[in-house]
């Protein structure tokens, strides 16, 4: 009889010790995350947008519009695919009023990511002149093996990367018309 309680008591000693192992690495990782989001902010592919956009240039065009002229801007057009592979990646910096344009040989809704980069970036697609959406990407988190990807809410045959807040700077949102 006492081994047997020995036994019982044995397994519930374990059973604790696996509920209190399980509960250290939930507050472990919760801080990590948390120290995390201090340092470096929400990633983006968190963040709900509440925003709702016409699914297509099309939509768009229909609504007033304002136009901006970018050619002030120092573009850098991108417009093959080893040049549209590399981008910015790598780079230390984007000039203040710089940026680059990725110019596509067919409308689609082309997704990019932040492999490599060290600045954080607007990106901006467009499909005819017309924004049809504009999205805030940071650098990668360290030792995420391969950022997310983002694609826009509607196809487009440009990309335009500018530093983080130009575009806003600027008065880049949907529905506005860009020249260059």
């Amino acid at each position: 009889m006492s081994g047997q309680c020995v036994e019982a008591n044995m397994k519930k000693i374990s059973s604790d010790m696996n509920a209190r192992i399980g509960a250290v690495v939930v507050l472990v990782l919760g801080v990590a995350i948390s120290g995390m989001i201090a340092i470096w902010g929400v990633p983006t592919f968190w963040k709900k947008s509440d925003t709702k956009t016409p699914a297509t240039a099309e939509e768009l065009r229909d609504l007033d519009q304002v136009t901006i002229d970018l050619s002030q801007l120092d573009l850098e057009i991108v417009d093959t695919d080893p040049l549209r592979k590399q981008g910015l990646s790598g780079r230390a910096s984007l000039g203040e009023n710089a940026g680059m344009l990725f110019v596509f040989p067919s409308s689609e809704r082309h997704g990019f990511w932040m492999k490599d980069m060290n600045f954080p970036l607007d990106i901006i697609w467009i499909s005819d002149g017309v924004v049809v959406d504009v999205v805030t990407l940071s650098p990668p988190y360290p030792g995420l093996p391969i950022p997310p990807s983002h694609r826009p809410k509607a196809n487009a045959d440009i990309v335009l990367e500018l530093n983080a807040g130009k575009a806003e700077e600027l008065g880049i949102k949907e529905g506005v018309r860009l020249t260059f």
